[in-house]
């Protein structure tokens, strides 16, 4: 089986200088497969963040 006729679609959003929520933004307006739900960011929530920083072993 050959690969090299294989395609892949990027697309690359720099988000600098952009507000903090941009990101989260463009990832719910551009997944159109998916449905993306207010769940699937609670990973970015600053407690969950504290929580999985501090029980990391050094």
């Amino acid at each position: 089986m050959s690969t090299a006729l294989g395609r892949v679609l990027i697309r690359l959003i720099s988000l600098e200088d952009c507000p903090d929520s941009f990101g989260d933004q463009v990832t719910v307006s551009m997944n159109t497969q998916n449905p993306i739900e207010e769940r699937d960011f609670k990973s970015r929530d600053p407690l969950q963040i504290g929580l999985r920083t501090t029980s990391l072993c050094p």
